[in-house]
């Protein structure tokens, strides 16, 4: 699997607000840059809460991998940091610019 199948995969996720899915996608130490709070979510708990509250405010992502950054770092690690519009149903509508990264 590419990096870039990990993000739209992810995507997927994110727009069918499957959170068993999504979840599966995040190691166990994995950290989360929420776009909407000011703090890093370090625990499956925290990140889980994260996707509830998204899911809850009818949020979907538009995502467009073909403008990624992806670079293999040494050990064969992958490194792919991208940009991605956020939406929020529960605003209207309203999009805000985000950013990704993701090691693989």
């Amino acid at each position: 699997m590419t990096p870039e199948n990990i993000i739209e995969q992810w995507s997927d996720c994110f727009n069918n607000s499957d959170i068993k899915a999504i979840l599966s996608l995040y190691d166990d130490n994995a950290t989360l840059l929420p776009t909407f709070l000011p703090k890093l979510l370090e625990s499956n708990n925290e990140i889980k809460g994260y996707f509830e509250v998204a899911f809850n405010g009818d949020a979907s992502v538009e995502i467009n991998v073909e403008d990624a950054i992806s670079k293999e770092l040494p050990g064969n690690i992958f490194l792919i940091t991208g940009s991605y519009v956020f939406c929020l149903g529960s605003r209207g509508g309203k999009k805000y610019l985000s950013w990704y990264s993701n090691f693989n």
